[in-house]
């Protein structure tokens, strides 16, 4: 191997090292209301090494509106091979609030059909903005 080619070897682990750590797993597990609307996520790591959460930042959207965001700067280690729960307050506005509740109310006397609301935004992991655009079926 040249000289010249020897470059691409750090560059080649600094890319796999990369693509691991965006690897990260999100899904949303759970909704509650009481006694603050919140949401539960689920990370999954499927890398061989523990990945540091740093911070969550989303929208939250509901029939096509942003009614609220989510924040949470809380850092957290996920072990390699491994998942965690995190519980997520959700700070609606006042719009999204009686949207979300005129939803719900809908939905129990039966004249709505697939509740439903997205998470959009980033999750920094090892300082690694993830792309997040989830939706998620309230029923």
């Amino acid at each position: 191997m040249g000289k010249k080619a020897l470059w691409l070897i750090p560059i080649g682990l600094i890319a796999l090292y990369l693509y691991e750590r965006s690897r990260l797993n999100f899904r949303i597990i759970g909704f509650k209301l009481n006694p603050k609307p919140s949401i539960v996520i689920q990370l999954l790591n499927p890398a061989q090494v523990p990945a540091l959460v740093q911070s969550v930042v989303l929208d939250v959207i509901f029939k096509g509106s942003a009614i609220g965001t989510i924040t949470n700067f809380n850092q957290l280690v996920i072990p390699a091979n491994n998942s965690a729960n995190i519980n997520l307050d959700m700070n609606l506005n006042s719009f999204g609030l009686i949207a979300l509740a005129s939803g719900l109310v809908q939905d129990a006397s039966g004249f709505a059909k697939n509740i439903s609301i997205s998470l959009v935004g980033t999750i920094n992991v090892d300082g690694l903005s993830i792309p997040v655009n989830e939706t998620y079926n309230i029923k």
